[in-house]
């Protein structure tokens, strides 16, 4: 197995509007900066890793709200439209960034997203500059 397949997409300089809902499903839309995508699997068009070759991968993503409120939220892996892996939960404030990471099996063609949700009771604005999504293949 080729252990050098591994792909890291940054936020781009506009905000988005993460609506509220604690355990909802809000794909992040603005990872428009590719740093390395060694097996092209990045889909710029609908912001998600799409898995050329199969295998365990270890993926890892960073959250950054922007927001001087209360409430918890907390980054998250979709994988085919689904939770799975869930970070750590986090105190809403300006500075914090929820980070999540994990491995998991996958097939070619599963698709790969950065996703946020929180309690606050309204929308939380995403700092883009220190977003980010990435992962490896650790093996078969």
């Amino acid at each position: 197995m080729d252990q050098t397949i591994g792909f890291e997409v940054y936020g781009d300089t506009v905000a988005q509007a993460i609506p509220t809902g604690w355990m909802a499903v809000n794909p992040l839309t603005r990872l428009n900066s590719v740093g390395f995508d060694t097996n092209s699997g990045w889909d710029a068009t609908n912001h998600r890793y799409v898995v050329q070759v199969p295998g365990k991968y270890h993926f890892y993503g960073r959250v950054m709200p922007y927001t001087m409120s209360y409430g918890i939220g907390m980054a998250y892996i979709i994988k085919n439209g689904n939770m799975a892996i869930q970070g750590q939960n986090c105190q809403l404030s300006t500075g914090t960034t929820p980070d999540v990471f994990g491995t998991i099996d996958c097939a070619v063609g599963d698709q790969i997203q950065l996703g946020y949700c929180h309690n606050y009771g309204g929308n939380v604005n995403v700092q883009w500059a220190v977003c980010m999504l990435g992962g490896f293949c650790v093996g078969a």
